[in-house]
């Protein structure tokens, strides 16, 4: 018998387990990552310590308030992130979904793997006499990544637990070094930092909502374990808010501070060595799990009679090609510029189809049927991939200067980044686009079992289970 979790099938709500308290604790750990601190200390050095303080606090607020309404689906049917995506975009549609989520969990996954390993060079060195032998890194890197992928193919479960009992502690440690970082001696040096200028605020907007947006392919995955969308939406937005603001602000400060990016650097510069490596060495174990258990259930939404266990095994293996990467600054630049161009606009597309188009209904059922009433055309919604490429297209007139690539920049649209950003007007522009079209399109020929509109409603909210 299968545990709960380990399949694409609904849970439903008698075995949903996870309340407030749980998920609270899940979603601050999702953002008690080493890639958190990484946001704040791209920009810090460009704006100066008081804007960097601000506009940290700001940037997400406004980016997470958005992310959050996609946790709803989930929640209320109990169906992996995916799958809530086959209503809007059809049964092969959401295939796109899968690639763009195994895409980033890669690099991130991979990025994580290599500052595990990283900063358990550093601790060793540092704390235990400097000891260090032929090949450590890796080894240290690997071990890293093998300790959650061990709890995955235990239970997906213990990912709860697991956050529960490390990230309170971790909370406070990151707390603890922001102490640290805000004493007089520290405040001064890092207020005498001359901003570079080489980016301004809109940039900041952009990074940060980038980052949030990152987490939309894993938002299903574990919320589809909670008791209620309330729960699922309130602990979303406040546990990712809530670390976004803090490790965005340390890992800025830290960067000011001590001239460091990454942070098992900056860590062994000032006077929080040993806590910061606790975190960024144990705080990667339940991430890692987190984030690989949502790559998981992606590909066996495509591959369902594949076995769980060699699925995890296959989605971790890959992200050791990460640990010999030579800068992971370009790596996670990188990785925001794929989430800002594919993943903001494609799931945008759905945000908007679930609450101005469905009212918040969808056929459970129907989201299993290959031959049913998301099929669409051959599978796919034609809609729904018109509007995510207006958004795309959006996404590059406005930040494809961000590439480095001629062939995607565009002066205008480099002029208008600076009051716009990129990702979230791209965003705004898919969603808006595709409600318009759906409510023309579906009204006028009612395809594909689409109930928009005048025609009654046959898709009923059916309850998971």
């Amino acid at each position: 018998m299968k545990k709960t979790g380990t399949s694409i099938l609904p849970i439903p709500i008698k075995d949903r387990n996870a309340g407030g308290f749980s998920l609270f604790w899940l979603w601050c750990g999702g953002n008690v990552l080493l890639v958190t601190f990484m946001v704040g200390s791209d920009y810090a050095p460009a704006i100066g310590l008081i804007p960097t303080i601000f506009l940290t606090i700001f940037a997400n607020l406004a980016a997470y308030t958005c992310i959050a309404w996609s946790s709803q689906r989930s929640a209320k049917y109990g169906i992996d992130e995916i799958i809530a995506l086959r209503p809007t975009y059809g049964i092969r549609g959401s295939i796109f979904g899968v690639m763009i989520l195994v895409g980033i969990n890669f690099g991130w996954v991979g990025i994580l793997t290599a500052l595990a390993g990283k900063s358990a060079k550093h601790v060793m060195i540092t704390y235990a006499g400097g000891f260090t032998f032929a090949g450590d890194y890796i080894i240290y890197s690997l071990i890293g990544l093998s300790i959650p992928i061990v709890f995955l193919l235990i239970n997906p479960k213990y990912g709860f637990t697991l956050a529960k009992i490390t990230f309170p502690f971790f909370i406070a440690l990151t707390i603890y070094i922001l102490y640290k970082l805000i004493q007089p001696e520290n405040w001064s040096a890092m207020a005498s930092v001359k901003p570079t200028f080489e980016v301004g605020g809109a940039y900041v907007f952009e990074l940060c909502v980038a980052f949030a947006v990152a987490w939309l392919p894993y938002l299903g995955a574990w919320n589809k374990f909670a008791k209620s969308q309330r729960h699922a939406y309130w602990t979303s937005y406040l546990g990712l808010t809530a670390m976004g603001i803090l490790f965005g602000l340390v890992g800025g400060m830290a960067t000011l501070l001590t001239g460091e990016y990454e942070p098992p650097a900056w860590a062994g510069k000032i006077d929080v060595g040993l806590p910061a490596y606790l975190i960024i060495v144990f705080g990667n174990i339940t991430t890692i799990a987190l984030l690989t258990y949502g790559g998981v259930m992606a590909v066996l939404s495509i591959f369902p009679k594949l076995r769980y266990q060699l699925v995890t095994l296959a989605l971790a293996l890959p992200s050791t090609l990460f640990i010999f990467s030579t800068s992971l600054q370009d790596m996670f630049n990188y990785i925001l510029l794929f989430v800002g161009l594919l993943a903001g606009p494609y799931w945008a597309v759905s945000i908007a189809d679930f609450y101005f188009l469905r009212k918040e209904k969808i056929d459970v059922r129907e989201c299993y049927n290959p031959k049913g009433i998301y099929k669409y055309f051959h599978g796919f919604n034609p809609v729904a991939i018109g509007a995510q490429l207006i958004g795309m297209i959006v996404w590059v007139y406005l930040g494809g200067w961000m590439s480095g690539m001629k062939t995607f920049s565009y002066a205008s649209g480099e002029g208008l980044f600076h009051l716009l950003s990129a990702t979230f007007p791209a965003m705004v522009v898919a969603g808006f686009v595709y409600v318009i079209a759906g409510k023309v399109v579906f009204s006028k020929y009612r395809q594909g079992g689409y109930t928009f509109s005048k025609q009654k409603d046959k898709q009923t909210d059916r309850a998971a289970g």
